[in-house]
């Protein structure tokens, strides 16, 4: 089967002195095992990335079976002017906007403390700049797929943000 999507975390574990690498993507289920092949600089947190994968049955893991490479975000739609016929002008536009609401969500979270950091004060940029990375790529992705469009109309949505209104109403106010 082809995989493709954002990777969210790859996890390392030494076993009897080698290291066995596994893939997660955002939004799938299935462990993806690329055995001692690590992808440094190519199977990031944040990075788009596509391979072929061989399931195993009965487990909820997969055999990772060709390279894992990089992977462009969906095309756009076919562009209305000729400046855009690159879709370099359009990518640049919806990464801004990703990072945007990377920053505000990343911000929001901190301030509400839902955003994990290390105790350590030097390792504190870092992950903030990871929980950034990963948002914006998840915006990012969102924008090519339709994300929250798609979830939204399959039902998947977590509808965790209910207006005041709804609430009162709930209430009988």
């Amino acid at each position: 089967m082809r995989v493709e999507g954002v990777v969210y975390k790859v996890y390392t574990r030494d076993f009897r002195g080698k290291s066995s690498h596994t893939i997660k993507i955002d939004g799938n289920d299935t462990w993806f095992r690329a055995g001692a092949k690590r992808y440094a600089g190519i199977a990031e947190s944040g990075n788009r990335v596509a391979f072929d994968a061989e399931p195993n049955p009965g487990r909820e893991d997969a055999k990772i079976t060709s390279d894992v490479v990089l992977a462009k975000a969906a095309p756009a739609a076919a562009p209305s002017t000729p400046y855009a016929a690159g879709g370099d002008r359009n990518n640049s536009i919806i990464y801004q906007s990703s990072r945007k609401d990377a920053l505000a969500l990343v911000a929001l979270l901190a301030q509400t403390g839902a955003l994990k950091l290390p105790a350590a004060q030097a390792a504190k940029a870092g992950a903030v700049e990871a929980a950034l990375d990963r948002y914006t790529a998840l915006f990012f992705d969102d924008v090519s797929t339709l994300g929250a469009v798609v979830r939204e109309a399959e039902g998947t949505g977590d509808g965790a943000a209910e207006s005041e209104d709804e609430a009162d109403e709930d209430d009988g106010e």
